[in-house]
């Protein structure tokens, strides 16, 4: 399990987890190390490939839903701690207090029906991304999931990590990994009134987590899942899709969309068009700069999960001071019942720093 990589030589370490569990929530969490570290040192990651899926079981003989979630991810411990094979735990502040982590790469998989749902998403690095170990660390990966029906629920991670230590001597460029998350409830019977555009939005503030420099690239997924029926008297039917843009704010567009933000991650709503009117989004500004589109789309219950295909080189730029990078998700169909949809993106961007 420690790592014996020589420096500057690549190695790749594999790992399949498979675990089963019964739940009603997200209380509990496992943990299952990847790469143990015999020493004080710094490594480089090059390349992240990754397979996750779940399995779900109805919640009876008579119907094939299931809704369920997990989230699969990453993290480098801070100090010279590293859990044990599928140790438990009661919530993200408990692991932070153990190991004093930091996150690496996070990737979302939902079900509204039983069966099996897989993705897969792999992390090519333009510049392989610094990360300083301790002797006894660890990366290891949390698997967070629930069918919330207290059935046998199967998730599985296949993932395989290239990766190589640092040269003596050699120079460290400032490359990070910044992500952008959040979870929202979206509803998209607008055909005839309004309903709500959401944003997650993280800032660029050389005071922040994300710095003034050079955007390198994007990986992650994102995922659309239509409500549980139990909550509504009607099935829901109908075309739905949720859009999400992947977005630069430039020219201090950031602070004329959101007013008055704060400077750290945040969220944000506001209306949407409707079939006849035009979605007023700041998304479809001239001064907001589109990266990369996810359209996430399907009919009546449903869940859809996708990838997040990287740019073009063309559209790697710089990122200043007052910018921000923004997640503006657009829903839209021609539904007319209220039943919402669950979206989520669960992305990183890489960032040469200044």
């Amino acid at each position: 399990m420690f790592c014996t990589a020589s420096a500057g030589v690549y190695a790749k370490k594999e790992k399949r987890i498979i675990y089963t569990k019964k739940s009603l929530d997200f209380s509990k969490k496992n943990m299952f190390p990847i790469i143990k570290f015999d020493e004080d040192s710094l490594i480089y990651i090059h390349s992240i490939n990754m397979y996750i899926s779940t399995v779900t079981l109805p919640r009876s003989v008579v119907e094939k839903r299931g809704h369920s979630e997990t989230l699969f991810s990453l993290y480098l411990s801070g100090n010279d701690n590293c859990p044990k094979e599928a140790e438990e735990s009661m919530g993200y502040n408990e692991i932070f207090e153990k190991y004093h982590h930091e996150g690496i790469v996070s990737n979302i998989i939902k079900q509204a029906y039983s069966g099996k749902k897989y993705t897969s998403i792999d992390y090519f690095f333009n510049e392989d991304i610094p990360l300083k170990v301790k002797k006894g660390s660890c990366i290891f990966s949390v698997l967070d999931g629930s069918d919330f029906s207290n059935k046998k629920y199967k998730m599985a991670q296949k993932i395989k990590i290239k990766y190589r230590y640092a040269e003596k001597n050699s120079k460290v460029k400032k490359i990070s990994l910044v992500g952008l998350g959040g979870e929202f409830v979206v509803s998209s019977n607008n055909y005839r009134t309004p309903t709500l555009n959401a944003y997650s939005v993280i800032p660029v503030s050389k005071n922040g987590k994300l710095h003034p420099g050079w955007l390198l690239n994007l990986y992650g997924n994102v995922s659309a899942t239509t409500e549980s029926d139990e909550k509504y008297r009607s099935k829901p039917e109908g075309n739905w899709q949720i859009s999400h843009y992947i977005m630069v704010y430039t020219k201090n567009s950031c602070q004329k969309a959101f007013p008055n933000h704060q400077g750290s991650l945040f969220f944000w709503n506001d209306k949407t068009g409707t079939f006849s009117q035009k979605n007023p989004s700041s998304a479809f500004w001239s001064t907001s700069l589109l990266l990369q589109k996810v359209s996430l789309s399907s009919y009546g219950n449903s869940s859809v999960v996708a990838s997040i295909p990287s740019p073009s080189k063309e559209k790697f730029l710089k990122i200043e001071e007052g910018d921000c990078i923004v997640d503006a998700i657009v829903p839209s169909g021609d539904r007319f019942d209220k039943a919402p949809i669950n979206t989520e993106p669960q992305f990183s961007i890489e960032v040469l720093e200044r």
